[in-house]
């Protein structure tokens, strides 16, 4: 169970160390904002990961559990970043959302290859 955790926590650690600094080149700005994508992501990305650990043994059935789980997660994150950031301006949460979700993706496959 500790090891599960640890995985849980270094994977947790990598979305943060890519999806908080990839959110300014999107608009998100001030500490405020800043720290509502890490909250945000504490909630979904722990959750999402253990989640898919039921589906590692078949592969077929965790690529649709990780397809579904993210697409489940860009939705709730866009929206709660929606609620969680007051502005005036019309900005796209969604394409937010997507975007940061598919860099960390791509990224943490990237650092999960070569580790």
């Amino acid at each position: 169970m500790s090891e599960i955790i640890k995985t849980l926590g270094l994977m947790l650690l990598t979305v943060l160390i890519i999806e908080v600094p990839c959110s300014l080149l999107f608009g998100v700005r001030g500490s405020r904002e800043l720290i509502l994508v890490a909250g945000i992501n504490c909630l979904t990305n722990p959750l999402l990961n253990f989640l898919l650990i039921f589906f590692w043994g078949d592969h077929l059935l965790w690529l649709v559990a990780v397809i579904f789980g993210e697409i489940t997660v860009i939705l709730i994150e866009s929206k709660l970043l929606e609620l969680g950031i007051n502005r005036e301006l019309k900005t796209n949460y969604l394409a937010i959302s997507f975007y940061l979700n598919t860099i960390s993706f791509f990224g943490g496959l990237i650092i999960n290859y070569f580790m």
